[in-house]
């Protein structure tokens, strides 16, 4: 029943989006309320049930929340990067090594060395002033320096393995 009622609920979702025309973000607030609902959990707090409003809250809350510190951090790191001067260096370095017709291996080279010691989102937010500097330098499209960023970001995450960081290593790992 749960199952047809998730089905259901990514159904409604994509209608509310695509032909109702609201907000994706409402959309999906108001499906998540709906569905929980529907399973039978009560609308507001009570001593025997989580509540739907609980529910939501906390779910959003800890995705958003570290998004959140990503993306703020990132952007800022990123924003200092470009009014120093320092992603118009780093863009110009690129170019006089791999030449202006090698910049996508250029980018592809610096997203993997970037994506070791860092997830995929966090080396995007912190390359993607990079990109926009380079395409204004080479006169290249965004697509042409965006993609290899983002691919070289792709096969770092997906084929190297990750330690945990220090803070979550134990004494059953071996590791501390």
């Amino acid at each position: 029943m749960l199952l047809l009622l998730m089905l259901l609920a990514i159904v409604i979702l994509i209608v509310l989006i695509t032909w109702i025309k609201l907000n994706p973000f409402i959309s999906l607030i108001v499906t998540s309320i709906g569905v929980g609902l529907a399973a039978g959990m009560p609308l507001f707090s009570s001593k025997n049930a989580p509540s739907v409003i609980d529910s939501v809250k906390n779910g959003l809350g800890s995705t958003l929340g570290f998004l959140a510190i990503v993306l703020g951090l990132g952007t800022m790191l990123g924003k200092m990067m470009a009014e120093s001067g320092g992603a118009e260096r780093i863009a110009k370095t690129l170019i006089a090594s791999f030449g202006e017709r090698n910049v996508h291996w250029a980018m592809m080279v610096v997203a993997f060395f970037v994506g070791i010691p860092v997830f995929f989102q966090v080396g995007f937010v912190l390359l993607i002033p990079l990109v926009f500097t380079i395409a204004v330098e080479t006169g290249m499209s965004l697509v042409t320096v965006g993609i290899p960023l983002v691919a070289g970001l792709s096969i770092v995450h997906g084929l190297v393995p990750r330690i945990p960081p220090p803070w979550r290593r134990s004494a059953s790992t071996g590791l501390m």
